[in-house]
């Protein structure tokens, strides 16, 4: 019984983390196309293609996420692991999911692929890990 509610318990804050890094994506959208270009109009000229649009790498990026975190063994019992410890093996695990997500989108040539010959904006990317790895971590 302890076990089954343990279990629930862990895939439960699976599915937290992992609605965290969808609203980081979200946010990380309406921060880059919004916020920026009204408080630096100069390093952030142009807003972003529809957010409906960069919409298709959300299941790529949840898909990174997910596997580096279960990966990660975050969701076994942590009884005895200090505190600091869990949140650096969660920032790193942000850090290698920003790093392959990057890959996966320049490399595989998803940008061109889902914006019909345009480039996905780079300072979104490393927005988007940020507040990805600050929810998570929280």
């Amino acid at each position: 019984m302890l076990k089954e509610h343990a279990r629930t318990l862990a895939v439960s804050i699976f599915v937290l983390d992992l609605a965290l890094v969808a609203l980081a994506f979200v946010g990380a959208w309406w921060l880059r196309d919004a916020v920026l270009p009204a408080l630096a109009p100069r390093a952030f000229p142009a807003s972003l293609y529809p957010l409906s649009e960069y919409l298709p790498l959300l299941p790529i990026a949840l898909g990174i996420w997910g596997a580096l975190l279960l990966s990660s063994r975050r969701y076994a019992s942590q009884r005895l692991a200090p505190l600091l410890d869990e949140a650096w093996e969660v920032l790193r695990v942000c850090g290698s999911a920003l790093v392959i997500f990057t890959l996966a989108v320049f490399a595989l040539r998803l940008d061109e692929a889902v914006l019909q010959d345009a480039r996905i904006s780079r300072a979104w990317i490393v927005i988007f890990a940020i507040p990805a790895g600050v929810l998570v971590v929280t």
